[in-house]
């Protein structure tokens, strides 16, 4: 396993909610991170998306003025 450096802040903050939650730190910052990976990885899935609609409307407004000249 390798080691991350933490700001302080961050790592009271960390330690209050681990806490409050009844998690270890350590859990608490795995379960963070992973969801904030999927989080990324459904924005960058949006992104897509959004470019390829784009592309597709381009590519149809294209063809429409080739039919129209």
């Amino acid at each position: 396993m390798e080691t991350v450096a933490v700001p302080k802040k961050l790592k009271k903050t960390v330690r209050g909610a681990a806490r409050n939650l009844g998690v270890s730190e350590n859990d608490l910052m795995t379960s963070a991170v992973l969801y904030y990976l999927a989080a990324v990885k459904k924005n960058m899935n949006l992104k897509n998306e959004l470019r390829m609609w784009d592309d597709a409307s381009a590519a149809d407004l294209t063809a429409l003025e080739r039919s129209l000249a």
